[in-house]
């Protein structure tokens, strides 16, 4: 199976900026860490041939309307 379904997360910051999980740390020091959480925002596609994440579409927050599009991609 080549696409699947994984939960989308990301980086927010307690001001409310936000970063990708897929790129280096946002913070720069171990005090600024503690500002940061990592929030999940639904859910998204893998494609398992390219590892790559989230280029099918935007996350989704419901689970059904992404299962049908991997069932739809998967053919």
């Amino acid at each position: 199976m080549r696409y699947k379904i994984v939960k989308s997360f990301y980086w927010k910051h307690k001001s409310g900026r936000t970063a990708s999980i897929y790129g280096s740390l946002p913070w720069y020091t171990q005090a600024d860490a503690e500002n940061w959480k990592m929030v999940n925002r639904g859910w998204s596609i893998k494609d398992t041939h390219e590892n790559t994440v989230g280029r099918i579409g935007r996350p989704s927050a419901t689970l059904q309307e992404l299962q049908d599009l991997c069932e739809r991609l998967n053919k």
